[in-house]
């Protein structure tokens, strides 16, 4: 399972808009449930923290 740290998009990434719905996929509540507790670390929404 991946690990983010943090969330970016490339400048030069061939497809923005694709690139932009994984981020706002990847900080959505329960996605951040899913993928950091396994990792130790703690969801940036705190929403997911409840």
């Amino acid at each position: 399972m991946p690990v983010l740290a943090g969330l970016a998009i490339p400048a030069n990434t061939p497809d923005p808009e694709q690139a932009k719905a994984l981020v706002k996929y990847m900080m959505q509540p329960a996605q951040q449930v899913a993928t950091l507790p396994g990792h130790q670390l703690l969801p940036g929404d705190r929403r997911a923290a409840a």
